[in-house]
């Protein structure tokens, strides 16, 4: 379990890979929890646990028991928190928020390149179980100059169970087309790749309308952060105050700039407890940022507050490839097509791959959930029978 060292919290979404071979890693899920399978020929290699804000670890294989099964581990944070801050007003954050804006196109993406990456979603009805969805993915991108330029993208490994939630007929995952598996990378929730902080500035005169403070400054190495606190001023745009509470959620976020180079490394959105949530973390590879992850979650009552449906899913880039030789020996999987379902897809379900790379352990259910669990058909045989459904037809 991976944890912080000075508050205890779990860590969530660590990347944990060989140093000598890092397309090889796991991810911690929510709780700071990961599991990850090693052979004999790969313990001269180290493990390395990364995760942005904190300081890399670096575990020598050779120097656990060989018995041992379970490793811990505290993260320090790689933040210096500033104790003299310069007040900045609404104007100052504005102008920082802005010139970073500005700045996308010159320091995000690159020519030509790919990424690699783990979607998984899961949907819970009613506080049970009701569908799983994971692929691996390989993205084709180029720098973020244009915002309305599409992608092209690739499904390496895929697997799905059956949605057997009540909200079976409103929230089917299934039934979403195959661009879903990259988690919103080309869309709204990528906000960077778009040019803006929020959606909603797309479509209502830009920033004018944003309010902004001043949420902290740090140190990491040579680099200077600023957290900023945004939120739309519903108010002044004429909501009413029932209005006001029911979408504070969706118009308020965090946003985390390196004021060194004028770059975006973290946007958050919404509030999970109100019934939305949104994060996209940014990471440096050669000079350049290149997405590392998007996390998103929200909750919906239904049918007179009766039902709810409350889903979660995340894309988390392992591999950012840019040299041109691994490129081209890079092998991707079928192609994904905008035009067809999840159902359709046609990539092989493949369980060697998955039970030999369990990206993410699965959390631990409560027992209402355990107790739906127990009526349905293994997760084994969903993803075997879904499989052998595409192949047939």
């Amino acid at each position: 379990m991976l944890t912080d060292a000075s508050t205890g919290a779990p860590l969530a979404y660590a990347y944990v890979f060989l140093e000598k071979d890092q397309q090889y890693g796991v991810i911690s899920n929510e709780r700071g929890e990961y599991r990850i399978t090693l052979d004999s020929t790969q313990m001269n290699d180290r493990l390395v646990f990364s995760l942005m804000s904190y300081q890399p670890h670096y575990l020598k294989l050779q120097e656990l028991e060989p018995e041992q099964t379970h490793y811990n581990l505290q993260l320090n944070t790689s933040f210096l928190e500033l104790q003299e801050i310069v007040i900045l007003s609404d104007i100052g954050l504005r102008a920082i928020v802005e010139k970073a804006l500005v700045n996308i196109p010159n320091i995000y993406g690159a020519e030509d390149y790919l990424l690699k990456g783990y979607y998984r979603k899961y949907d819970i009805d009613n506080q049970e179980y009701a569908q799983l969805v994971e692929a691996m993915v390989t993205i084709k991108d180029e720098a973020y100059d244009d915002p309305e330029r599409g992608v092209k993208a690739w499904i390496d490994e895929f697997r799905m169970s059956d949605y057997t939630g009540s909200g079976q007929e409103r929230f089917q995952t299934r039934k979403r087309n195959q661009p879903s598996l990259l988690g919103g990378y080309a869309d709204i929730r990528n906000g960077v790749r778009m040019h803006y902080l929020h959606w909603v500035t797309s479509i209502a005169g830009g920033h004018d309308n944003l309010r902004f403070t001043n949420r902290g400054e740090y140190l990491e190495g040579k680099d200077t952060l600023i957290r900023i606190a945004y939120n739309w001023d519903l108010k002044a745009s004429g909501a009413n105050a029932e209005q006001q509470a029911r979408l504070s959620a969706y118009f308020t976020g965090e946003v985390l700039i390196n004021r060194t180079d004028n770059a975006i490394l973290q946007n958050t959105q919404g509030n999970a407890g109100k019934g939305f949530f949104n994060d996209a973390t940014y990471q440096k590879t050669k000079g350049k940022y290149y997405l590392k992850q998007l996390v998103q979650g929200g909750e919906f009552r239904y049918d007179s507050l009766q039902q709810s449906h409350f889903y979660q899913s995340i894309l988390y880039v392992t591999d950012v490839i840019i040299e041109a030789k691994q490129k081209k020996a890079y092998r991707k999987g079928n192609r994904i097509n905008s035009e067809l379902t999840l159902e359709e897809v046609r990539t092989p379900y493949n369980p060697k791959f998955w039970s030999a790379n369990p990206m993410m352990v699965k959390l631990p259910a409560p027992a209402a959930l355990e107790i739906g669990l127990s009526r349905l058909r293994s997760l084994e045989e969903q993803f075997r029978e879904n499989a052998r459904k595409v192949v047939e037809e």
